[in-house]
């Protein structure tokens, strides 16, 4: 966890492809899209101290699906 002090903060939100309706169309050639980030639970890893046979808790085991 880390915290900073912010004094501003910008966001941008898009809801689908990007549109430049104002600007001249754009270059065939060059691409544009949306690359989509996704948030993924890996693989459960133990405490060095947990002795080898403790199985999973199913509250962690859960939240692979």
């Amino acid at each position: 966890m880390l915290a900073l002090p912010l004094a501003e903060a910008s966001v941008k939100i898009s809801a689908g492809p990007p549109s430049d309706s104002e600007d001249p169309p754009p270059d065939p050639a060059v691409w544009a899209g949306v690359l989509p980030l996704r948030l993924v639970a890996g693989e459960p890893e133990p405490a060095p101290d947990v002795p080898p046979g403790v199985p999973v808790p199913p509250s962690v085991a859960g939240r692979l699906r």
